[in-house]
């Protein structure tokens, strides 16, 4: 029995110092796990104080270029326009003309012309073009067909027809309209509880208006339906938020330039329409017309958009045998122009309980 009761015992003892043994290396990898967070905790700080003294020295206001007067990034350069991002003084050329806009001197296209990235510099408006828009408002720019868009990160606003920067992540600068970073916004005093990570997502959609509308109608079919449902459930289903989605319509050249207009915007505003109010995430939708415009062979994709088997098809033989930047004549047929173009603009916002949520399942 003696024997036993000691060999219980030692039984017992070597439990026990297992425990005591198991405990003391747990210890030992909570106080390195504390250590690491803590000396993770110590870089982030460091970082951010290193982008604080970062832009403090670019808030450093420079002196304005010699010949002009005022301060920067107000300076002043007479009869030149100023660039704040180089600090200099440099002359309008490419057909614009030194303007005052918004209380700032700058180089514009002049009354009836507008700027065309292809050419490079201003160019004289359409004979008869009267656009929705002011061409002279900053950053608008009216494109051939005569509709308006923003350039510089600007979003049109068809109500007012003018560029805005606005939203939470938003800011203007130098003219631009640039998205604000989450550690930029920490860096400038915001307060964003758990969020460690705003993402910008972008996205187009092509759809087939023979797919989506009967021909020379704007009524959505029932099947057009059920896809655009799919899309908002992708919406919900994928994160996304605040969502800002621009629909454009867009037809072949058959049927007269002005019906065509006429029949992309109702089908636009169709899309449109039946979008509206359907998922909370989407916070604004936009609709236009473009009637005929790039309407060409390839759609810029360097490809001809004629499918196997479709070469005799009269939907498709006006591209047979062309270059794929050739444009589809007046009054011809070409099935891939008629469409409707969607663009999507997104955020996507992780917080530390959706991190902590994914890396569990």
């Amino acid at each position: 029995i003696a024997g036993a009761a000691t060999t219980g015992l030692g039984i017992v003892g070597s439990v026990v110092g297992n425990i005591a043994s198991n405990k003391v290396y747990q210890d030992k990898v909570k106080a390195l796990e504390a250590q690491k967070e803590k000396q993770l905790l110590e870089n982030l700080k460091a970082e951010l104080e290193a982008l604080k003294l970062e832009l403090a020295n670019v808030n450093e206001m420079p002196d304005c270029p010699n010949g002009s007067s005022g301060e920067y990034p107000n300076c002043d350069c007479g009869d030149k326009a100023f660039n704040p991002n180089t600090n200099e003084c440099y002359a309008c050329d490419k057909g614009r003309t030194l303007q005052t806009r918004d209380g700032a001197k700058g180089c514009y296209c002049p009354s009836g012309t507008y700027w065309d990235d292809s050419e490079d510099k201003c160019v004289a408006l359409p004979q008869g073009c009267t656009p929705k828009c002011n061409p002279d408002s900053p950053n608008v720019r009216v494109l051939i067909d005569c509709s308006c868009e923003c350039g510089n990160g600007y979003d049109y606003e068809e109500a007012t027809q003018t560029c805005k920067c606005e939203g939470d992540n938003k800011r203007e600068k130098d003219g631009v309209c640039e998205t604000v970073t989450v550690v930029e916004r920490l860096i400038q005093g915001e307060s964003i509880v758990n969020t460690i990570m705003t993402s910008t997502q972008t996205d187009n959609v092509t759809l087939d208006s023979t797919a989506l509308f009967e021909i020379g109608k704007s009524n959505l079919r029932d099947e057009a339906e059920d896809a655009l449902d799919e899309f908002l459930q992708g919406v919900t289903d994928n994160g996304l938020q605040n969502c800002k989605i621009e629909i454009v319509g867009y037809t072949d050249p058959e049927g007269g330039s002005d019906h065509n207009y006429d029949l992309s915007v109702q089908r636009a505003n169709a899309v449109r329409e039946y979008l509206e109010g359907k998922n909370p995430n989407i916070e604004e939708i936009k609709a236009r017309g473009r009637g005929e415009a790039n309407c060409t062979c390839d759609l810029d994709t360097g490809v001809l958009q004629i499918p196997v088997g479709k070469e005799n098809d009269p939907d498709y033989s006006v591209c047979r045998g062309k270059k794929p930047q050739s444009v589809v004549p007046d009054g011809k047929r070409y099935a891939p122009c008629r469409r409707i173009e969607m663009s999507m603009k997104c955020e996507k916002v992780t917080t530390e309980e959706q991190r902590e949520s994914t890396s569990s399942t």
